[in-house]
């Protein structure tokens, strides 16, 4: 019953649920492990593409806000990074304290 690339899953149901079950299959005219592995499909399914749809969302966004960024800044590049322009607020911060307390004294 069970290939070399299948495991099996053993889970705990009441009975309503495995009688529930087993009239499904019945029904659908395949066994119980058939029906549950073709409901895990189908969900797993569903959820790669809630997934698909949410990646597809994010990067829509994502696009939006390059096109804004290149929109506003054009052609224009910078040449200090973030850490440089916070050291630089820093000494000017600085600074200005000193001038204060130089002042007071």
């Amino acid at each position: 019953m069970t290939a070399t690339n299948q495991t099996q899953l053993t889970i705990d149901l009441d009975r309503e649920i495995k009688r529930r079950l087993i009239e499904a299959a019945a029904r659908q005219g395949v066994g119980v492990d058939a029906l549950c592995e073709k409901a895990i499909e189908r969900e797993l399914s569903e959820e790669s593409q809630i997934d698909e749809n949410r990646r597809s969302d994010a990067l829509q966004v994502f696009e939006e806000l390059i096109r804004q960024r290149d929109e506003q800044f054009k052609d224009r590049t910078f040449s200090m990074t973030g850490v440089d322009l916070i050291r630089e607020g820093r000494a000017i911060r600085t600074n200005q304290q000193r001038g204060w307390l130089w002042r007071e004294r």
